[in-house]
C-alpha cells in the first residue's frame, strides 16, 4: 500500500509509543524545550578521518569496539548508540570515524598487496608507496585492469601456440603411420 517494510512500520510505531510514554510520564505544567535536542549531522559528513587514529585509542578501547561491532551487526536498531556505549570514554561520533579510518586504512592496504602481488608475477619489484590521492589510486585501478588484461591475452595465445603444437605432434604421428 504505502511501500514500507515491516521493519520501517515497526520502527516508527516503536518511536511513537516511546515518544507517547515519554509525554505521558511528564508533568503537565512543564513545557518542553523544543531546542534542547539538537541533532548532529554523522551522515555524509567526511570529517577529520585523523580523529579515528591509533594514538588516540587506547588498547582496552579499540578491544571494546571490535566486540561491540560483532555484538551490533550491520542493520541493529540504533546501532552506534548501543557501540559508543560500550567503548569506554568513548561517543558515537568517535566511534563511527575509528570504524571509517579503520575501514579505509584495511582498503588502502589490500589494494597496495594486490598490486605487490602483480608485479611480483610479473617479475619486477615495486618501490614502496607513499601517500596517495584519488588520481594515483584512479591510474594504479586502470594499470591493474590493463595489467589483468595484458596476462590474460599472454594465456590465451600461449594457449592457442600448445594447441597447435599438439596438434602439429598428432598431424606428425599420422604421417608417420602412414608411411610404415
Amino acid at each position: 500500500m504505502m511501500g514500507r517494510t515491516v521493519f520501517e512500520v515497526t520502527k516508527m510505531s516503536y518511536k511513537i509509543k516511546s515518544s507517547l510514554t515519554q509525554r505521558s510520564n511528564e508533568p503537565e505544567g512543564e513545557e518542553v524545550n523544543p531546542e534542547a535536542k539538537v541533532k548532529v549531522k554523522t551522515k555524509g559528513d567526511k570529517g577529520d578521518l585523523s580523529a579515528g587514529c591509533d594514538e588516540a585509542w587506547s588498547v582496552v578501547q579499540q578491544k571494546a569496539l571490535e566486540k561491540a561491532l560483532k555484538q551490533c551487526p550491520k542493520g541493529t536498531d540504533q546501532r552506534w548508540d548501543k557501540i559508543s556505549r560500550t567503548v569506554p570514554d568513548k561517543t558515537k561520533e568517535e566511534c563511527m570515524l575509528r570504524f571509517k579510518f579503520l575501514a579505509e586504512k584495511i582498503r588502502r592496504k589490500k589494494t597496495e598487496e594486490s598490486g605487490r602481488r602483480e608485479e611480483e608475477e610479473e617479475g619486477g619489484e615495486k618501490p614502496p608507496q607513499s601517500e596517495k590521492s584519488e588520481d594515483d589510486e584512479t591510474t594504479t585501478t586502470t594499470k591493474t585492469k590493463t595489467t589483468t588484461s595484458k596476462r590474460k591475452n599472454r594465456i590465451r595465445r600461449r594457449d592457442i601456440h600448445e594447441s597447435e603444437e599438439e596438434e602439429e605432434e598428432d598431424t606428425d604421428d599420422d604421417d608417420d603411420d602412414l608411411q610404415e
